[in-house]
C-alpha cells in the first residue's frame, strides 16, 4: 500500500521530541522554506540514544516540484570532509526509518559553511551520499542561504 500523506505529516508523526523551527549550528544556518519539518539531529541522538554520526537538520519539505528531503551539515569553521560524509550519511539512514515506506523524494545531501578550501570543495566532489540504493553527490551552499538553493536536481548514481 503507498503512502499518500504529504511527507512532512509522515516525518512528524515519526516522534514528538525532535523538531525545531530552524535549522542553525553555532554561527551558521539556513533559511527553511514555509511549512517544512525540521529535525534537530543533536536532538534525535539525545531523545533516542543514537550513537552514531548525524547531521545537524534532516529536513523534510514539499514544494512546486515535489516532495524533497534534505539532511544538512553546518559547519561555521573548519570542514573534515570525511566526517561531513559520514554525518550525512547516518541522517540518510534516519531519514529512511522516518519514512519507513514513503514514497521516494528527492534526496538533497548539502553542507552549508562559511568556508570550503579548494582542496575540502574538491574532495567533497568525490564523495556521495547513499540513499535507498542510490549514490547521491553532497551540494554544498554558503551559511545564511535558503533551502530553496539547493532544490536543484543532483545527478544520483545507481548503485549494483
Amino acid at each position: 500500500m503507498t503512502n499518500t500523506e504529504p511527507i512532512t505529516t509522515v516525518a512528524r508523526r515519526y516522534c514528538q521530541c525532535c523538531w525545531t523551527t530552524r535549522c542553525r549550528e553555532g554561527r551558521c544556518r539556513v533559511a527553511l522554506p514555509q511549512g517544512a519539518a525540521c529535525m534537530s539531529g543533536t536532538q534525535y541522538q539525545l531523545n533516542h540514544n543514537h550513537n552514531a554520526q548525524l547531521a545537524d537538520c534532516l529536513v523534510f519539505w514539499l514544494d512546486a516540484s515535489g516532495e524533497r528531503v534534505a539532511p544538512i551539515e553546518l559547519k561555521g569553521g573548519r570542514v573534515d570532509v570525511s566526517e561531513v560524509r559520514s554525518q550525512l550519511q547516518g541522517a540518510a539512514d534516519v531519514i529512511d526509518i522516518v519514512l519507513n515506506d514513503h514514497p521516494e523524494p528527492t534526496f538533497l545531501p548539502c553542507l552549508v559553511s562559511n568556508r570550503v578550501d579548494p582542496m575540502e570543495y574538491r574532495q567533497l566532489g568525490f564523495l556521495r551520499v547513499r540513499f535507498r540504493g542510490v549514490d547521491y553527490p553532497i551540494s554544498v551552499t554558503r551559511c545564511g542561504a535558503s533551502i530553496s538553493a539547493l532544490t536543484r536536481q543532483s545527478r544520483p548514481r545507481r548503485t549494483r
